[in-house]
């Protein structure tokens, strides 16, 4: 018998030990052996609304970002129907600077620093009640304006009836529009116009471009007349009808992405036609599972098909073998050059953890690395925590 035993356990050793390596696997090896760095690599920040308000904090951004090696800003000029930009569809944020236009500074600065700008505009979140509860412009917000833009959940209440403390604890962020609404897509392009035509940008940046997440799984989006009416031409059935049968809600599941994938189409479409040169791009999440099943963002589709030019994926990981398993999960070599690995600082991971995941994005020969987000690194309290002397030659490939 114990012969037999350790017969297994050598078996299940060898086998183990032998176990062939993956593609990911290989290529990180091998640029371990003999490291190198893609050329034209995109060295990126994602800038957030609240810290270019001030000319003053704008110049210390790009003289971190110069400091740094950085030569990208995803400039957040778009946030809950507010804007950091000269508008004449949407309000202004609140407090910016007297006579200042965020976008229009960034981006002259930017160019004294060859630092390339794509606009970063929140798509489908709309709304907080605690923002609107704040903001100056509240009375004429989008929200309020066109509620029946505001996706329902499957008691047919509004988004915009939630308490924050309800989207808090879903990790719903806030009251989203509806991605099936002709009216609301339509307005979003004429936002998307209005930046091209008017700020010498790389590109538009999409975030949000999704269904909301109800963590417990408790909310059910997209049982409203736009949604039922194309299911119903697959399955002839009333709404009470799809609630008692699981199996037909995922009629639902493939209803709510082929809304998705239709948006970012027209989105894309709109961008190429305004101007060629322009990019798209969107920050994306990093776990397949999630992506397809809760917020039904086939971004991996959007990258074969066409209809995005660089996906960022949002790998806000604190674990090297976290970061591991997400590249491995969307490792496809039709789409590995359009892919932008993003780093969450702001968590502060480990510097092995950071190198990992800058390491991983050179072998795999991506299109680059962002961090999230600025204030990292030009917080003197932030920046202590990312390791400043180690981290700037790694950025800069020295």
């Amino acid at each position: 018998m114990r012969f037999l035993v350790s017969l297994f356990f050598i078996f299940m050793f060898t086998s183990c030990s032998h176990s062939p390596k993956t593609a990911y696997q290989n290529i990180l090896h091998d640029y371990y052996k003999e490291p190198w760095s893609n050329s034209g690599e995109r060295k990126s920040l994602w800038i957030v609304r609240t810290h270019i308000k001030t000319k003053a904090n704008i110049d210390l951004i790009i003289n971190k970002m110069k400091e740094y090696g950085f030569n990208e800003a995803i400039v957040q000029v778009r946030g809950l129907a507010d804007v950091l930009y000269q508008s004449k569809i949407e309000g202004q944020a609140d407090e910016i600077e007297e006579g200042l236009d965020p976008l229009a500074y960034f981006i002259d600065k930017a160019k004294e620093n060859d630092i390339s700008v794509q606009a970063w505009l929140n798509v489908n979140m709309l709304a907080k009640p605690s923002f609107l509860r704040e903001y100056s412009g509240w009375d004429k917000h989008l929200s309020l304006k066109k509620p029946g833009w505001v996706l329902k959940d499957q008691n047919s209440i509004s988004m915009l009836e939630y308490r924050q403390e309800e989207l808090e604890t879903d990790w719903m962020d806030g009251a989203y529009a509806n991605p099936g609404n002709a009216e609301w897509r339509k307005y979003f392009l004429s936002l998307v116009t209005e930046v091209q035509r008017n700020y010498d940008i790389e590109g538009i940046h999409l975030d949000f471009i999704r269904y909301p997440y109800a963590k417990d799984g408790g909310k059910l989006f997209g049982l409203d007349s736009t949604h039922l009416n194309q299911l119903q031409k697959v399955f002839p059935l009333d709404k009470e009808d799809y609630l008692d049968n699981p199996h037909y809600l995922k009629a639902l599941d493939v209803q709510k992405l082929v809304f998705m994938n239709l948006f970012v189409e027209q989105i894309y479409k709109h961008v190429k036609k305004n101007n060629p040169k322009h990019i798209l791009s969107a920050a994306v999440w990093a776990h397949r599972k999630k992506a397809l099943e809760n917020v039904y963002q086939d971004w991996p589709l959007w990258l074969k098909k066409g209809y995005l030019d660089l996906a960022y994926m949002m790998i806000y990981v604190k674990d090297k073998e976290v970061h591991d398993l997400r590249m491995e999960e969307f490792y496809d070599e039709r789409y590995l050059g359009k892919i932008v690995v993003g780093l969450g600082i702001y968590r502060e991971p480990a510097f092995d953890v950071v190198q990992r995941q800058i390491y991983s994005s050179r072998a795999l020969s991506t299109a680059g690395f962002c961090f999230f987000s600025a204030e990292s690194f030009f917080d003197p309290n932030k920046e202590k925590g990312i390791n400043k002397n180690k981290l700037i030659p790694l950025i800069r490939g020295e």
